[in-house]
């Protein structure tokens, strides 16, 4: 295929590098994953590395390291997971995504009760 070739498939590998002009569309598994390109889609990785010209646009689950560079542009939830695989992890991050906003929930009843919240004063 030729350079401006985009795949668009699940990617599960060792060490992945996407370079500067890389672009890779659809999720990452990996042990390693460093992004100085463009990636769109969930990332499940033990590190991750994403440089400052990297582009991550997807929810980012790692288990061990995370290390985002100044310039690093992220549009996505990040979370440290015990799951190796990237099934378990969505379904732990989808728990803690519905306990947070049960959670959320809970708090707005109880500000709607009682005295009014403060949230300023000089």
């Amino acid at each position: 295929r030729g350079l401006g070739d985009v795949y668009k498939r699940q990617v599960y590998a060792n060490d992945l590098l996407i370079k500067d002009t890389g672009s890779v569309i659809g999720p990452v598994e990996a042990d390693k994953v460093e992004v100085q390109g463009h990636l769109e889609g969930k990332i499940l990785a033990k590190t991750i590395i994403i440089g400052a010209n990297g582009v991550v646009k997807g929810d980012i689950l790692f288990s061990e390291s995370l290390k985002t560079e100044e310039g690093a542009d992220i549009t996505g939830y990040i979370k440290k997971t015990e799951s190796t695989s990237l099934e378990a992890a969505q379904n732990e991050f989808k728990l803690d995504s519905i306990e947070a906003r049960e959670s959320k929930d809970k708090d707005k009843e109880k500000s709607k009760k009682g005295r009014p919240k403060i949230v300023a004063s000089n």
